[in-house]
Order: structure tokens, then C-alpha cells, then sequence
């Protein structure tokens, strides 16, 4: 039997901040098929393998995403939002798009760049975010630099 698609799968819970008339709507939307709402998952990379591209909206200063970082390792075009962390992990038209923080059509033209774009652009995108992510978020590198700040003199 072939895997459930859907144009959108949603992973974890709602930031507190979510209203009320933005959740309902998000669970129309799971109840018509538009968006499959998962709550949690201990397997990330089952839902990364089916997707084509990782969307990550926070406004959070997060620090460095690792849910977009398993994205990038799985070879995903990015679309985040400019802030602190998140912005350390997209080039800008290389391996995905910037968006503004809590802006909705900033987000919903970055999306659109992505979906309008051909293969070979995409694949351009896939391989960059691969290739990202092992030159500058590879373990023995952030250990390395980790090291070398924390002893200068070595």
C-alpha cells in the first residue's frame, strides 16, 4: 500500500500563542485532507523521506534548529524565517529562502518561490543543503571549533 500523502504534514504541538481561530482552522484543514497534524513523533526522518521541502516559521531566537539541520542532511530546500540560528542554515536562493518573523506574506512568497521553481533548480537546492550541512554543521567540525575556542593556545 502506497504512503499517505498530504500537500502539508504539521509536526508538534502549537506555540502558546497560536489563537484559538488558527487552530480550528489548522484542524479543518486535517480533517479535509489539506494537512496531516502529527503531535509527536520519535522518527523524524520517516516524514523528512516523504517530503520535498522543510518549512520552518519560528520567531523564536532558537539558537541552531536541529530539526532544520535533519532537514538539510536529508537534502531539503529550507524556507525559515530570518532570526538568529535559523538564518545561519539557509543561503539565501542556495538552499532555500528567508522569510521576516510573524509575516505571512513574506512566508507565503518564499513558499511560492520554492513551488514554482523547475527540478533542476530544485535538485540545485537539495544539493546545496546537503553540502551545507556537512561543511559547517558536520559534528568533528562544531567539536573542532568548540575546542579551539575554548583553548586558543592549542
Amino acid at each position: 500500500m502506497p504512503p499517505e500523502i498530504f500537500p502539508f504534514i504539521l509536526i508538534g504541538g502549537f506555540d502558546s500563542s497560536a489563537g484559538q481561530a488558527f487552530k480550528k482552522r489548522v484542524f479543518d484543514a486535517n480533517k479535509n485532507g489539506v494537512i496531516k497534524v502529527i503531535a509527536h513523533t520519535d522518527d523524524i526522518r520517516k516524514y523528512l523521506i516523504r517530503t520535498k521541502v522543510f518549512f520552518f516559521p519560528s520567531y523564536y531566537r532558537e539558537g541552531t534548529p536541529r530539526s532544520v539541520l535533519e532537514a538539510l542532511a536529508t537534502g531539503l530546500p529550507v524556507v525559515t524565517t530570518d532570526t538568529p540560528g535559523c538564518r545561519d542554515c539557509v543561503i539565501k536562493g542556495e538552499n532555500g529562502y528567508l522569510c521576516d518573523p510573524k509575516d505571512h506574506e513574506s512566508f507565503a512568497g518564499a513558499i511560492s518561490q520554492i513551488f514554482g521553481m523547475d527540478l533542476e533548480r530544485y535538485s540545485e537546492l537539495s544539493k546545496a543543503s546537503t553540502l551545507l550541512v556537512s561543511l559547517t554543521f558536520d559534528e568533528n567540525i562544531v567539536i573542532d571549533k568548540i575546542l579551539s575556542e575554548m583553548n586558543p593556545q592549542a
